[in-house]
């Protein structure tokens, strides 16, 4: 059953990287919409959590729900960007001083991870978001690329200038998950797609060694902070040695044995380096908000540079895989694969500073819904919950051969299972 578990997640090619855009900014439309409507953790769930749940499986294919939505946020960004009615020195931190952005991004990206890990293991998740083979973008492979990014972000780098925080202390959790992965996937004979990072490595590794590796480059040139320019250059530089010297055939290559710990781990450890460039890169983006007054109007001129940002790398990403054929591949994280990964982070920052504009003008609120800022508070523990909860579900159910009634009652459980616990474990500690 494990190896039919494997097949069931191997030998992908992604869907069009606009498939994915259109998915992200429909739930950017459904969150708008949720928090207009409630701020109760219940109502959250309901309008929010239970419709990404839906989006994910059986209303992948939803086209026309989905361009009514987009067709809603692009009047809402118009609306925006033009509003004279709130004033534009209004502050838009929270009561803590806190950008909400921030909060949104984090836990759009661990609902996502959270739904994701377990409902890929039934037919109602759709084969194109499961993470690919050798070439090609999926949903699922946007997910470590939005936590390396998001690091940068919030990174002591960004917010404060210096990185006087013991880099240990920042790292241990993520080293000390990795191994505990690995000792209970080898321990239980837990089904693992090899060709994802390899036999001993997985992605809390590639967390641990893409924030040391950026941090200790920000050491050496603090000045990277203020440009991304370095990063991007270091990340092309990458792409060169991939191809003149025959790395990525090396690594996607079936005949290359798995006989050394380099080799076994190649997907792993030769990415580490790509995606410290993305922690860099989040960093400098981190920089633009801590220097930057938190006032609507400049919320307004930074919604404005994301979104052309976010058009330029998507139209980047493009021209370099349709144009010179020169394919996204998230197996050697490749110069084309980050540059759409990249553009997939700033559309969902983009959507955390339209949201949370959204909130000022038409409800002035300057909070994140009650359930976001539960999950944002107990983040490590939603996640390695969510983690321990696939498991126990793999390992009890045959996952592969359920019905779509079935699937999508066990996903919905393993969800409020997933929240009611993180929500009652916040209301007692």
């Amino acid at each position: 059953m494990e190896m039919d578990k494997v097949d069931f997640v191997s030998n992908f090619t992604g869907s069009h990287p606009l498939h994915i855009l259109k998915i992200k900014l429909f739930m950017a439309s459904v969150m708008i919409m949720s928090k207009l409507i409630t701020n109760s953790v219940y109502g959250t769930f309901l309008t929010f959590i239970l419709p990404y749940v839906v989006i994910l499986t059986i209303g992948a294919d939803s086209d026309f729900s989905l361009y009514l939505l987009i067709s809603i946020l692009t009047y809402l960004i118009f609306k925006l960007i033009n509003s004279k009615a709130v004033n534009d020195d209004f502050i838009v931190t929270n009561e803590k001083g806190q950008h909400n952005c921030f909060t949104l991004f984090r836990v759009t990206a661990l609902m996502g991870m959270a739904i994701s890990i377990l409902a890929v293991d039934f037919q109602v998740f759709p084969r194109k978001h499961a993470k690919t083979e050798n070439f090609g973008i999926s949903m699922m492979d946007t997910g470590v690329p939005k936590f390396v990014f998001l690091a940068g972000l919030i990174s002591p780098e960004a917010l404060k200038g210096h990185c006087n925080r013991n880099l240990w202390s920042r790292i241990k959790p993520f080293l000390i998950l990795g191994l505990g992965r690995l000792l209970m996937v080898k321990s239980l004979n837990y089904h693992e797609h090899v060709t994802e990072y390899g036999v001993h490595w997985n992605s809390f590794f590639t967390q641990t060694a893409s924030i040391a590796i950026g941090t200790l480059t920000f050491k050496l040139i603090p000045s990277i902070r203020k440009s991304p320019i370095l990063a991007i250059f270091l990340s092309f530089l990458y792409e060169l040695i991939l191809k003149f010297c025959n790395i990525e055939s090396w690594i996607i290559s079936k005949e290359t044995l798995r006989d050394n710990f380099l080799s076994a781990n190649r997907e792993g450890i030769l990415s580490m380096f790509n995606y410290a460039s993305l922690y860099l890169i989040g960093i400098y983006y981190g920089v633009k908000f801590a220097d930057m007054k938190p006032t609507y109007g400049n919320y307004k001129k930074l919604l404005v540079h994301l979104i052309k940002s976010t058009a330029r790398l998507m139209t980047l990403g493009h021209i370099l895989w349709f144009a010179f054929d020169l394919q996204p591949s998230r197996r050697s994280t490749n110069f084309t694969f980050m540059v759409i990964m990249l553009s997939f982070n700033l559309q969902m920052l983009t959507q955390g500073v339209l949201i949370d504009m959204a909130m000022i003008k038409f409800s002035n609120k300057k909070r994140v819904p009650k359930l976001f800022e539960v999950i944002n508070q107990n983040a490590w523990l939603y996640f390695i919950l969510a983690n321990v909860l696939t498991g126990l579900v793999n390992v009890t159910y045959n996952t592969t051969n359920m019905d779509t009634f079935a699937s999508m009652v066990m996903i919905a459980s393993y969800v409020i299972v997933l929240h009611g616990i993180v929500f009652i474990y916040d209301n007692i500690k």
